[in-house]
């Protein structure tokens, strides 16, 4: 906002300059000259506030190229709650076959208590194996989608740089 303030008083005093110095030419009218300056004053004011707001673009992306990686490791630390939550329920489940098998008087070791014991772990193992798989491929895009916004604020503000050095360039070596 100060900027911008300091652009319209910029712009204002060289109005009232341009008006001063065209005395002789009746009325007040300013000449082709003055004009001419006046215009490339403005046309770098203005190249100067894009600029600024370039800058502000890009930092903008930054700040979601952030939010982007910080989501990433995010992923990983739901998977692992989930996978505890797992490794709990399959715990569970064992001890509560193992309870109901005793009270039945079965042996732990017997066949039937083992075979359902390899099919709770098969299955805690195939729920964990998806989803390690899922935040893994989640955490990649995520990531990806941080490099590319990282890569976006780059050449945002050099390009911005770029734009603002040509019109500056321009505004000064332009109208000789």
């Amino acid at each position: 906002m100060a900027f911008s303030s300091k652009a319209a008083g910029f712009a204002k005093s060289a109005f009232a300059q341009g008006g001063q110095a065209s005395g002789g030419q009746g009325g007040g009218a300013l000449g082709g000259k003055q004009l001419g300056g006046m215009s490339r004053g403005v046309s770098a004011v203005a190249s100067l506030m894009e600029f600024a707001g370039a800058r502000q673009q890009a930092a903008s992306m930054d700040q979601s190229a952030r939010d982007e990686a910080m989501a990433a490791r995010g992923e990983y630390i739901q998977a692992a709650e989930k996978v505890s939550a797992i490794d709990s329920e399959y715990n569970a489940l064992v001890g509560q076959q193992l309870v109901a098998a005793s009270s039945m008087g079965i042996d732990a070791g017997s066949g039937s208590v083992i075979a359902a014991r390899e099919a709770a772990q098969t299955e805690a193992d195939r729920e964990r194996n998806i989803i390690r798989n899922s935040a893994e491929t989640n955490a990649r895009l995520r990531y990806a989608r941080s490099v590319s916004l990282r890569e976006a604020a780059k050449n945002a503000r050099f390009g911005s740089a770029l734009k603002l050095g040509l019109d500056v360039g321009q505004a000064i070596f332009g109208g000789r």
